[in-house]
């Protein structure tokens, strides 16, 4: 669907939302409230743009998107997304649980570690007088031991290491070189762990 068919989407959305009523059964106003906007405002979500249709502002259009379970990019501009719902909230624990995973064997290893406040790394560590910031980031697997990594926020005094789960108790970490400019990298594992 184009832009323009941001009322299909919102109907679609609705149809599939365990938290809106079926059509005539006072999904409109289940909106409203849950996003806290007017009922008028509400009406016009649902109407073609030719016909006075509107698309909520970008703050109302989150709060939307995630009432209604659905990805923001696909609800605002039809933009199918890379992974569902439950891969993204998947993604994220195995990104938080990355972090921690890395920390604990770094400390294990002898050094001492804390978490950063700076954006691009995720902790800090010092082992024998040398600091180091690092950035974990989780491997995406494209096809079978070829994964993708998004070194998009990495800069060159920031130790980047990959993280692969194989299975809920196993992991691989490597580390990532440094490359100016680059967005993303594909890592073939192909016979090296296995």
């Amino acid at each position: 669907m184009k832009n323009s068919d941001f009322h299909q989407r919102m109907a679609s959305a609705c149809d599939r939302s365990a938290n809106v009523p079926p059509y005539g059964r006072g999904r409109q106003t289940v909106i409203t409230n849950a996003i806290n906007v007017s009922h008028e405002s509400t009406r016009k979500y649902f109407l073609p743009k030719d016909n006075g249709g509107s698309v909520p502002k970008a703050a109302k259009l989150k709060e939307l998107a995630k009432f209604l379970g659905v990805d923001e990019s696909w609800l605002a501009l039809g933009i199918e997304p890379d992974m569902t719902q439950g891969e993204k909230r998947q993604f994220s624990a195995d990104s938080s649980g990355s972090v921690y995973i890395a920390f604990g064997i770094i400390t294990a290893a002898g050094a001492t570690c804390a978490f950063s406040d700076e954006d691009d790394a995720d902790f800090i560590y010092i082992m024998r007088g040398q600091s180091e910031q690092v950035k974990i980031v989780v491997g995406v697997e494209k096809s079978k031991n070829v994964f993708n990594f998004d070194v998009s926020h990495s800069r060159d005094s920031v130790r980047v290491m990959g993280m692969i789960k194989r299975s809920s108790t196993s992991f691989d970490i490597i580390d990532l070189p440094f490359y100016p400019c680059v967005q993303s990298m594909v890592v073939n594992l192909v016979g090296q762990l296995e």
